[in-house]
């Protein structure tokens, strides 16, 4: 099973360096054009951390959650934010009490400009674009907290990127996949904000790594089971979201082992206990703080207080009229909480890209073996995580297309799978015309969502 040839491999460092360069620049540019707090559960995602901070344990739910919305998320994102809000911030015992009130606000979906006494107001409501938090010039120290984001989201991209070139041995489609994942304007907007959908992200690149490099050796080995049921553990720790994707990259660690039946069963084996030992602490965490394994009762609770069913006129109409089309525009452009949109011909222009990628990948279907393994692969993470975000909207209303981020690296090489068979033939046969002119039109949207639509907004 050994892997394509490698080209282009002599260039990656520096290909690979300017597109991280660029996507820093654009990640910071958004980062300080979004207020403080003005991105969807930031307030929330922020108390988590000045919680554990202060009280030194993990936020429970006894009758109400102790941090509104995000306070049912596992905790490992927060933690790793730990060191760095200590080093910011020195004893504020009036930081959780703002943070707690104006998430309470905020889920309230209440109109408070009546409050004047707050370092974190409310000013309008949170129907449209007008709403925004007024919040104390004293508290931009927490800023900070978003460069753990910007960090995940950097990560996102190199093993995106070593992914692609490793899989295809073509440098022109690793910079057209990852320019199609650090470009999109969604994820450079969650990449600038604190939150753990960037962390899912790197997750769901890290599964895709680990299936390259499994992929292109001659065979697969013993420590290819381990690192999944590591991955799968430090999933759980993470976010739930990342999971269909850990799931797919361990089945398909067994589907592309060519080893005898016996081997396989014995390391896959050893890999699920391993996986379970290294999960008990979260599911022990979720069961002392929830009183469940994956805390999904604190899930439904945390959003108790958001729309329902009935304001759409039922589930059906839900699913039919909301559903589908908020979620694919907030998946790539759609910034605040879910108020500032883009305008409608760049939805036409996603639409078209994807409908093209999509296009070249059913047209591409029976091609040589080694894009045929990535083929299956991306596809059945992409199935996998979108059949749980379907699973959750039937029970709330979570429309976001950023909880498919456990996805999104495995959905750009998709399209450019698609992209390289519709232009050049060929999956992993992407030129550099192909690649430069789609990557470019990604970077001239993300810098078009900056400046016209952000900073006149924001600014």
């Amino acid at each position: 099973m050994s892997g394509p040839a490698e080209p282009h491999s002599g260039r990656s460092p520096v290909a690979l360096a300017l597109l991280l360069l660029v996507y820093v620049g654009l990640a910071i540019a958004y980062q300080r054009a979004v207020p403080l707090f003005e991105a969807p559960d930031e307030p929330s995602h922020i108390q988590y951390v000045a919680f554990v901070n202060r009280e030194g344990r993990l936020p429970h739910m006894v009758g109400k959650l102790d941090v509104p919305g995000e306070g049912m998320e596992p905790p490992l994102y927060y933690l790793l934010q730990q060191p760095l809000f200590s080093a910011i911030s020195s004893y504020d015992p009036m930081l959780v009490e703002d943070l707690d009130q104006a998430n309470r606000w905020i889920y309230r979906l209440a109109d408070l400009r009546v409050v004047t006494d707050a370092r974190i107001r409310m000013i309008g409501t949170t129907q449209g674009p007008g709403r925004v938090l007024a919040v104390d010039p004293a508290l931009d120290y927490l800023r900070a907290l978003r460069w753990g984001s910007l960090a995940f989201g950097a990560v996102t991209v190199l093993l995106t990127f070593e992914a692609a070139r490793r899989i295809s041995g073509s440098l022109p489609f690793a910079c057209l996949g990852t320019s199609l994942l650090a470009f999109s304007p969604q994820f450079l907007f969650v990449s600038s904000y604190v939150n753990n959908d960037v962390a899912c992200a790197a997750l769901g690149a890290a599964t895709l790594l680990l299936f390259a490099v499994a992929a292109t050796r001659d065979q697969v080995a013993r420590r290819d089971y381990l690192w999944a049921a590591a991955l799968m553990a430090t999933a759980l720790a993470t976010k739930l979201s990342a999971l269909p994707a850990v799931t797919v990259a361990g089945v398909a660690l067994f589907a592309v082992d060519r080893r005898p039946l016996r081997e396989r069963l014995r390391d896959a084996g050893f890999a699920a206990a391993l996986g379970v030992v290294l999960a008990l602490p979260s599911l022990w965490m979720n069961w002392h703080r929830f009183g469940g394994a994956l805390g999904t009762s604190a899930l439904v609770q945390s959003s108790d207080s958001l729309e329902d069913f009935e304001k759409f006129g039922g589930r059906r109409a839900y699913f039919l009229g909301v559903y589908p089309f908020v979620v694919f525009r907030s998946y790539w452009a759609t910034f605040g909480w879910l108020n500032v949109l883009a305008p409608d011909w760049m939805y036409l222009v996603f639409f078209a890209l994807c409908g093209l990628g999509l296009l070249g990948f059913a047209i591409g279907w029976r091609t040589e073996r080694e894009v045929g393994h990535l083929r299956y692969f991306v596809l059945a993470t992409l199935l996998a995580t979108f059949a749980a975000h379907l699973w959750l909207n039937l029970h709330i209303v979570a429309v976001q297309g950023r909880h498919l981020f456990g996805a999104a690296p495995a959905v750009a090489l998709l399209l450019a799978l698609g992209i390289g068979t519709l232009f050049d033939g060929r999956g992993f046969a992407v030129g550099w015309r192909t690649a430069g002119v789609i990557s470019a039109g990604m970077l001239g949207i993300a810098a078009y969502c900056l400046g016209r639509l952000l900073l006149p907004v924001y600014g």
